[in-house]
C-alpha cells in the first residue's frame, strides 16, 4: 500500500491549493501508478495470492467495516477520509453491502 501525506502551513498557500494539488496528481500521476501496480501484480504468481471464497469472503468485509467504525468512532480516523475510501471501494465494486449503508459517511449507490 503507497501512502503519501503532506503537512504544510495552511496561511502560506491559496485557499484552493489542496484542491488544485489533488487534481493534479490525479490527472498526472494516477494512470500511470495504477499501470506500474497493475504490471507489478501480474508478476505475482497465482499461487501467492490469498483468494477468500464466499461466505468468509462477507464475514472478512464486516469484520473489517466494523474495525473501521470503530476506528472512526474512536477517533483514530477521519470520517471524511473514510467516506471518501467508501466511494473508492464502492466505485470499483458497486455490489458491496457496505455501498448502500448508512455507515462511513452514508450511502454511495
Amino acid at each position: 500500500m503507497l501512502s503519501g501525506q503532506l503537512v504544510f502551513h495552511k496561511n502560506r498557500f491559496p485557499a484552493d491549493f489542496g484542491q488544485k494539488s489533488r487534481t493534479w496528481v490525479f490527472n498526472n500521476m494516477y494512470g500511470p501508478t495504477m499501470r506500474r501496480v497493475k504490471r507489478s501484480d501480474n508478476k505475482i504468481p497465482d499461487k501467492y495470492w490469498v483468494r477468500i471464497p464466499g461466505d468468509r469472503a462477507r464475514k472478512y468485509r464486516r469484520m473489517c467495516r466494523n474495525t473501521r467504525e470503530r476506528l472512526c468512532q474512536d477517533g483514530w480516523y477521519s470520517h471524511k477520509m473514510q467516506h471518501m475510501l467508501k466511494k473508492i471501494r464502492c466505485s470499483s465494486k458497486p455490489g458491496l453491502a457496505e455501498c448502500s449503508l448508512d455507515n462511513e459517511g452514508g450511502p454511495v449507490n
